[in-house]
């Protein structure tokens, strides 16, 4: 039998970022894979935790963003990952909302610059945030 661990009310506190895995918009450009991001928010996730920093656990999961291009007008589509995970009411419950905000930040930046990346999309309690380089 499972048995409820935190016993008041817990408001969900959702997270995402999309990255999306090609760099830049010219031809022959470096694409990336959804192995290369796990790989960086596991050792980012073992950093923060070994340091004693905010860490937020997650899930990974591969899709395809479809769009049309602005001067283009023509489809792409963009291989992309998404990073996914709730505030854990067990272990991090005393966060506030701006410390969350803070720290998908500083992973956001982090996997910009290693996947050359100029924007990283943030989903946070239902705001939607363009983070951009």
């Amino acid at each position: 039998m499972l048995t409820v661990l935190n016993k008041e009310n817990q408001i969900a506190r959702s997270f995402r970022l999309g990255i999306g895995l090609i760099e830049g918009y010219e031809e022959g450009r470096t694409l990336h894979k959804p192995e290369e991001v796990g790989e960086i928010v596991a050792r980012w996730l073992l950093e923060q935790r070994k340091c004693g920093r905010i860490y937020l656990p997650g899930s990974i999961t591969k899709s395809k963003m479809y769009y049309y291009g602005r001067t283009s007008g023509s489809l792409i589509v963009e291989p992309v990952v998404f990073y996914d995970g709730e505030v854990s009411p067990e272990y991090n419950a005393q966060l506030t909302d701006e410390e969350v905000i803070s720290t998908l930040q500083e992973l956001a930046e982090l996997l910009s610059t290693k996947l050359g990346q100029k924007r990283i999309y943030l989903r946070y309690n239902g705001v939607f945030r363009i983070l951009q380089r």
